[in-house]
């Protein structure tokens, strides 16, 4: 059972890490049509139901760094839903509380920090 438990944490992890790559190599019509809804969606979705544990929380966040950065160069006309940034935003922020207050060394601090910097660049619509 726990091998099972591992290789279905393992597969979630995977999917939300593929989301953000889809996002990078999706056309800009592709993007700007599924970003949101299905993309950012299924991302958030993945890691809900996921254990939220070291691998899946770097998987988040590399995904919103890549979707943001593929957001940015779809160009000047497109808007990113704020409501679906103030989420984000928030899931950044409780993991930046999470992983500064109570682990002694980890990657996550620096990622939140870089997928927040990618993220505020993002218009609202």
């Amino acid at each position: 059972m726990e091998l099972d438990s591992r290789r279905a944490q393992a597969t979630r992890s995977a999917l939300i890490r593929a989301h953000g790559s889809l996002a990078l190599r999706a056309s800009k019509e592709q993007l700007l049509a599924r970003l949101e809804g299905d993309i950012v969606g299924n991302i958030l979705l993945l890691y809900s139901c996921s254990c939220r544990d070291l691998q899946n929380t770097l998987a988040l966040l590399q995904s919103i760094t890549d979707f943001s950065s593929a957001f940015q160069a779809a160009g000047d006309s497109a808007c990113f839903n704020p409501s679906l940034k103030g989420k984000l935003l928030e899931i950044l922020t409780d993991l930046l509380k999470k992983y500064c207050l109570g682990t002694p060394v980890s990657p996550v601090p620096l990622k939140v920090v870089l997928a927040l910097e990618q993220l505020s660049k993002l218009k609202p619509s």
